[in-house]
C-alpha cells in the first residue's frame, strides 16, 4: 500500500473515531495521515477541529490556516478560524495592571464564550471592558476588532486593528481585518492596503484573499499589469473562486484585452451564475465596448436584479441608455445609480447633470481622485500620446508673450503648479521658474510628480485648499493647464490666486469652452466654461486680463476640443 492509501486510510479511521467521540484516537490518525499526505486539505481541515474540540485552539488555528490558504471557499476551516482566532493564550491577556489582570481575563473569555456562540451583541461589551483593563492587551484589541467587523462597524473595528498591527505587524488576523476594514471606506487609501496585504503575503504567501486584495489595490492604482499577476496568483490558489475571476476579467477589460476578459468573465458565472451581478456587470461593460448593446443590457440587467443597490450596474445601464438617444430610459438609470450610491467614486449625479436632469454643482472630490489615482501610470503615455495634449506649451507661450508685450522678464522666482499632475506643465515651465509648488487631489499624480524632480514642494489638496495653504504675496506664478475643467465655477481659484500673487505676478490657466454663455458639462464629464464666466471669475478676484484666445489644448475621438488659454495678471 502506497502513502496515498495509507493516508486514506488513516483519514477514513480518524473520521471514525471522531464520530465516535473518541477524540484522542481521531488526533492521532488524522496526524498520521497528515504526515503521508502534507497538502491534503480534507486532513488538514479535519485535524483541525479535531484539535479545536479539544481546545487546542493555537494548533488548530495553523492548520486551519494552511487549509484556507490553499481554499479560501472552505467553510468548515473557515468557521475552526472563526472559533478560535480570539483564542489566544492567557499570557497575551496578562498585560493589565496587577489588579485588573483576572478580571480582565474572565472578561476576555467570557468575550469569546459569546463571540463562539454567534452572539456578537454580548461579545462586544464584555471584549470592550476587558480593554479597559488591559488597554494595551494585543489579543483583547485583535477580537475586538473583529467582533465590531463582523456587525460592520468598520470604521471603530479599523481602529483597534491599527492599533494591534502596531503593536506586533506580524498579527496576521489583525492585519486581514484592517485590510477589510479599509477596503469599506468611503475613501479608500488604496496604497496602505496594498502595503497591508503585501505583508500578510509575506507572512503567508499562499494566502489567496491578500493576492485578491492586492489586485484591488494596484487596479486603483491604475497599475493593471501588476494587478493581473495579483489575481493570476490569487486563482492559481483558488481556481474555483468566481470572485476572483470576475476581478481578472475586470482587468483584462482595462488592458483592452476584450476576447480574454470574456471568456474569463464566463468562466466565473459559469460557476456561480446567480450570485456574481458583478460578474455580470463587467461581462456587459467588455459586450458595451464591443457595441454589441443588446447582449450587454441582458448582462446589466441580471446584474441589477441580482443586486437591486449596484449602483455601477444601473450607471451602465443608463450609458447604454444614453448611446442610443433613449433620454428617459437614461435619466431613469442614472437615478437609480444615484439613489443606490451618491457617493460612488464615478459619481453618477454628473450623467444626470450633463443630461439636464440636475441643476450643475461641483464634481465630488471623491470622483476626481479616483479618476486621476487610476490615471496616473498611464496619464502621459493617453494624454500626449493619444488626445495629442499640448496645453502646457500653449501655457507657456501665452505667459511668455504677456511678458513681452508688458516689458517684463519671463522669470519667477517662485511658481505655484495646481491640478499639476505628473509634473508636464512644470517641465515645460521649469526654465522660467525658480521654485515650483505642485498642488493635487490625487496621491497617484503626487508621486508622478516627485520623481519627475521638477518640483520643491508637493502637497495633497484641491486648488482652493492649496492656494489657502500659501502665505499672502508669496508667489510670482499660478498656473493651472487642464485642471480648471473639474471645477464648476473658477471664482474661487482666481481670487486665492489674487491673494497669494505678489503685485504684477501672474495667473494663467487652459480650459474647455463653448459657444453660449455660463459653464455646461460636456459629453467628457468635464466643464466647459463660456468666455462671460472666464472674465467674471477675473473681475471678481480683482486681476487684470491679460489675454483670453480661443485655443485647443486637447483632442477627442481625433476632434480638437474648444478651449481657452487665459492669462491675468495682479496690478
Amino acid at each position: 500500500m502506497n502513502d496515498i492509501e495509507t493516508a486514506k486510510k488513516l483519514f477514513f479511521e480518524g473520521l471514525d473515531f471522531f464520530d465516535a467521540g473518541d477524540l484522542v484516537n481521531a488526533e492521532s490518525k488524522l496526524r498520521e495521515a497528515l504526515r503521508l499526505a502534507p497538502q491534503n486539505n480534507a486532513v488538514m481541515t479535519n485535524l483541525a477541529v479535531v484539535l479545536a474540540k479539544q481546545n487546542k485552539f493555537a494548533e488548530a488555528r495553523v492548520h486551519a490556516q494552511r487549509a484556507v490558504s490553499d481554499n479560501d471557499s472552505n467553510v468548515e476551516a473557515l468557521r475552526v478560524l472563526d472559533a478560535t482566532s480570539p483564542m489566544l493564550t492567557n499570557a497575551q491577556v496578562s498585560s493589565g495592571a496587577d489588579d485588573d489582570i483576572e478580571t480582565a481575563k474572565k472578561l476576555f473569555f467570557e468575550g469569546l464564550e459569546f463571540f463562539n456562540a454567534g452572539d456578537l451583541a454580548n461579545a462586544e461589551p464584555k471584549l470592550r471592558e476587558a480593554l479597559r483593563l488591559a488597554p494595551q492587551n494585543n489579543a483583547a484589541l485583535t477580537n475586538l476588532a473583529v467582533v465590531l467587523a463582523r456587525q460592520d462597524k468598520f470604521a471603530e473595528a479599523q481602529v483597534y486593528a491599527r492599533k494591534a498591527v502596531a503593536d506586533d505587524d506580524s498579527n496576521i488576523e489583525a492585519l486581514r481585518i484592517l485590510s477589510a476594514c479599509c477596503l469599506k471606506d468611503s475613501d479608500p487609501q488604496f496604497d496602505e492596503i496594498l502595503r497591508i496585504n503585501d505583508r500578510i503575503i509575506q507572512l503567508a504567501p499562499n494566502d489567496g484573499s491578500a493576492h485578491n486584495n492586492r489586485g484591488l489595490a494596484l487596479v486603483h492604482g491604475g497599475r493593471f499589469t501588476e494587478a493581473l499577476e495579483s489575481y493570476d496568483r490569487a486563482i492559481a490558489l483558488n481556481p474555483a473562486n468566481a470572485h476572483y475571476l470576475t476581478n481578472r476579467g475586470n482587468v483584462l477589460f482595462e488592458l483592452k484585452q476584450y476576447s480574454q476578459a470574456l471568456a474569463t468573465h464566463d468562466k466565473a458565472l459559469a460557476l456561480n451564475p446567480g450570485m456574481l451581478p458583478e460578474g455580470w456587470l463587467g461581462r456587459g461593460n467588455v459586450l458595451f465596448e464591443l457595441h454589441r448593446d443588446a447582449e450587454a443590457l441582458v448582462c446589466f440587467e441580471k446584474a441589477v436584479a441580482a443586486k437591486p443597490d449596484l449602483a455601477a450596474g444601473w450607471l451602465a445601464i443608463g450609458k447604454l441608455h444614453q448611446r442610443s438617444n433613449e433620454r428617459d430610459l437614461a435619466i431613469a438609470a442614472f437615478k437609480k445609480a444615484n439613489e443606490a450610491a451618491p457617493k460612488e467614486r464615478y459619481d453618477a449625479k454628473l450623467y444626470l447633470m450633463q443630461m439636464g436632469a440636475e441643476e450643475l454643482s461641483d464634481m465630488s472630490p471623491a470622483f476626481v481622485r479616483s479618476l486621476f489615482d487610476q490615471y496616473a501610470p498611464q496619464f502621459e503615455k493617453e494624454l500626449v500620446g493619444k488626445l495629442n495634449y499640448r496645453g502646457p506649451q500653449l501655457l507657456l507661450k501665452a505667459v511668455l508673450d504677456a511678458c513681452r508685450k508688458a516689458g517684463h522678464p519671463a522669470s519667477f522666482a517662485r511658481g505655484i503648479d495646481l491640478g499639476c499632475g505628473t509634473g508636464l506643465a512644470a517641465r515645460e515651465f521649469a526654465p522660467h521658474v525658480k521654485e515650483f509648488i505642485g498642488v493635487d487631489l490625487s496621491p497617484g499624480m503626487i508621486e508622478r510628480a516627485r520623481q519627475s524632480g521638477h518640483y520643491a514642494r508637493l502637497d495633497v489638496a484641491d486648488m482652493v485648499q492649496g492656494l489657502a495653504n500659501e502665505p499672502d504675496a508669496s508667489a510670482d506664478l499660478v498656473i493651472a493647464a487642464d485642471a480648471m475643467i473639474y471645477l464648476l465655477d473658477l471664482t474661487p481659484v482666481a481670487v486665492g490666486a489674487a491673494r497669494v500673487l505678489n503685485s504684477g505676478g501672474v495667473f494663467a490657466f487652459t480650459t474647455e469652452t463653448h459657444d453660449g454663455n455660463g459653464v455646461v458639462l460636456g459629453l467628457g464629464l468635464r466643464y466647459a466654461h463660456g468666455t462671460d464666466h472666464v472674465r467674471t471669475a477675473i473681475a471678481q478676484a480683482g486681476l487684470q486680463l491679460v489675454d483670453l484666445s480661443s485655443m485647443s489644448v486637447r483632442n477627442e475621438k481625433n476632434v480638437a476640443v474648444p478651449g481657452l488659454v487665459v492669462v491675468a495678471r495682479k496690478m
